[in-house]
């Protein structure tokens, strides 16, 4: 309940930068006190439900392979399109094309982020149901939380290249 608590908050917030929207994802994550596999299948099923995620990726990337599967007959989203949707906040992943970037599917450091949190619910599972309660468990579980934090750093860091204001950039290059 804390992680869509803490993204309903950053929703709120009025046009967030990217750095800021990450920011949130890894606080709605660090806030879960996740520990298992359920813990994260917690997260992703209280910030958006199989059929709002379904929308979404209907909406979003329609043309993105691997974001679902049928089940019982029926169309379900895989782990990592309810990553992506919770990643994303259920906003859009539309963005302008450039020289290196089409402008389709999910975002670099978005997908990086949200196959890294599946990898790290499937380990947890694994560890789970492999359970022993041994002091090597105990060590595993602390390496996999620090997953998704290691793959936000490097996002972090990157989205605030040339986030600095034209301003900013001419008073620096100005003072020499």
């Amino acid at each position: 309940m804390q992680a869509v608590l803490v993204m309903a908050a950053c929703a709120a917030s009025s046009s967030p930068s990217r750095a800021i929207e990450l920011e949130c994802v890894m606080s709605a994550w660090s806030s879960s006190a996740v520990h298992d596999q359920a813990g994260v299948d917690r997260i992703l099923r209280e910030a958006f439900s199989k059929e709002e995620t379904l929308a979404w990726v209907e909406a979003n990337l329609p043309n993105e392979s691997g974001m679902t599967h049928t089940k019982d007959g029926r169309a379900m989203p895989t782990k990592r399109a309810e990553a992506l949707c919770f990643v994303y906040r259920g906003r859009p992943t539309a963005r302008v094309a450039n020289e290196h970037d089409d402008g389709q599917g999910p975002a670099l450091f978005e997908d990086v982020f949200a196959r890294v949190f599946v990898a790290t619910r499937d380990r947890l599972q694994q560890i789970k149901h492999d359970d022993h309660g041994t002091p090597e468990e105990k060590d595993q579980l602390v390496s996999l939380m620090t997953g998704p934090e290691g793959a936000l750093m490097p996002g972090l860091f990157i989205s605030q290249i040339g986030a600095t204001p034209d301003s900013q950039l001419e008073e620096a290059e100005a003072q020499g």
